[in-house]
């Protein structure tokens, strides 16, 4: 009987040391055998989506919803004051606006700062330093390079019908009943990526 118990515990933890080394299946390929050929390829899949939730909700300290009203909080706003962008580009290591109001040039005036302990940008500038129909990109650095980018958060752009370039347009906010508020006139949503790389 000794020999028996012994044997058992043997084979319990040469199973258990297996099943760490196993991964395991989810819970939806446990449920359909069909899909056991491709448990590795759907765990992957799921474990990218959790690490894409929890980057965009940053690590659960704003909810899903707070992040896909960005556009509130990011872009280019009229304020009380005059103007304020914000822009979220964890890699760069300087932002500027250029556009019609600087000759399209690198300009101190226009410079962003980060925003410390985070990876967004701001920048906010007096009613005179821009005006509404201005064009305006943003002039980002990083480590090794730099470019011309189209803001993110871009609620409006416009095609120049020479070039084929896609400049940023400003606009001029209006306050609604409710509080929020929006671009005045047409709106035209183009999805480019301004990840900085």
């Amino acid at each position: 009987m000794v020999t028996r118990k012994t044997s058992t515990k043997k084979q319990t933890v040469s199973s258990a040391k297996d099943n760490e080394s196993a991964p395991q299946l989810m819970g939806l390929v446990r449920n359909d055998p069909y899909l056991e050929p491709f448990g590795d390829a759907i765990r992957g899949r799921h474990e990218y989506a959790v690490r894409k939730l929890e980057q965009l909700t940053q690590n659960g300290r704003q909810s899903l919803a707070d992040f896909a009203s960005g556009y509130d909080y990011y872009g280019l706003h009229k304020s009380e004051t005059g103007w304020v962008f914000r822009e979220w580009a964890p890699n760069a290591t300087d932002i500027y606006l250029v556009g019609d109001f600087n000759g399209w040039t690198v300009n101190e005036q226009y410079r962003c700062k980060r925003v410390e302990g985070t990876d967004n940008w701001e920048l906010e500038l007096s009613e005179q330093k821009m005006k509404h129909g201005d064009l305006y990109k943003m002039r980002v650095f990083w480590n090794g390079g730099e470019g011309e980018r189209i803001p993110a958060w871009a609620q409006r752009v416009v095609q120049d019908e020479n070039t084929k370039i896609f400049p940023r347009r400003s606009g001029i906010l209006k306050s609604h009943t409710n509080g929020s508020t929006r671009l005045s006139g047409p709106r035209y949503r183009l999805c480019l990526s301004m990840n900085v790389i």
